[in-house]
């Protein structure tokens, strides 16, 4: 395949790749990124046009959208829980002596903090799943000689 122009490869990427959507009717990120490399160099615009605008679409939508969702969310929740400080605040004062209410309380800090930690991975999974589809598009594309 290094003998073909990449114009003919990516002729050749695009039937692949919409053989495969239409097989299992889902539209991998993975298929996606693959082909924009090969449809940099394909004669028609509107095709390249329209890989980058799904892959902007999916990206886009599935994790700025939830983390835009989840940190409202959360904020919501810290409202509650400022609320409910304050009231373990006068509580404390009555129940120094026993100390129980202030174990039950730095277990519930650590629930948050919890919380906290998951969004986090979540974030490092998004970025760990791009940077392997990155890498792996860089190889595919070394192979068929579009670089």
């Amino acid at each position: 395949m290094a003998s073909l122009y990449p114009s003919q490869v990516g002729k050749k990427a695009a039937i692949f790749f919409t053989t495969c959507c239409l097989i299992c009717k889902h539209l991998c990120e993975l298929c996606w990124i693959l082909a924009i490399n090969f449809f940099i160099d394909l004669d028609k615009q509107r095709i390249c046009f329209v890989t980058y605008y799904y892959y902007y679409y999916y990206y886009f939508y599935y994790y700025y959208d939830d983390d835009d969702d989840d940190d409202d969310d959360d904020d919501d929740d810290d409202d509650d829980d400022d609320d409910d400080d304050d009231e373990d605040d006068v509580d404390d004062d009555d129940d120094d002596e026993n100390n129980n209410d202030d174990d039950d309380d730095d277990d519930d800090d650590d629930d948050d903090d919890d919380d906290d930690d998951d969004d986090d991975d979540d974030v490092y999974a998004v970025n760990a799943t791009h940077i392997f589809i990155r890498g792996y598009t860089l190889m595919a594309s070394l192979s068929c000689g579009v670089i």
